[in-house]
């Protein structure tokens, strides 16, 4: 019995260890994007709260909270691969250039797809 108790608080330890790490790679992600993107800096965050708040109002499972703050949190994530002119370009964005931010989507789906 020891041995099963010890061999589940080595699990949960292991399980809390990859979870930290799993996030470690979410911010970086999510930073890096930040630095190529000057307005989606802190909007991310934001987007986070007001998601995660929402989840808690509605009395989501600890794992939908968990799941929707994730997807929160990378929901532009595909804007690293639009070009940085377009990204920060001041004033409106041409036909052309609209076009390829409204991909972002698309990206952040193949960013993603294999989490």
């Amino acid at each position: 019995m020891a041995n099963d108790v010890a061999f589940a608080i080595e699990n949960a330890t292991l399980y809390q260890n990859l979870h930290e790490s799993y996030l470690s790679i979410i911010r970086a992600l999510v930073s890096a994007l930040e630095l190529k993107d000057s307005h989606t800096r802190g909007h991310s965050e934001s987007v986070t709260r007001y998601a995660v708040a929402l989840a808690k109002k509605l009395k989501l499972s600890p794992q939908e909270i968990e799941s929707i703050e994730v997807a929160a949190i990378l929901h532009d994530i595909g804007k690293i691969a639009i070009q940085e002119s377009i990204l920060n370009k001041p004033g409106k964005l041409n036909d052309e250039e609209w076009r390829e931010m409204k991909r972002h989507p698309e990206f952040s789906y193949k960013i993603l797809k294999e989490v």
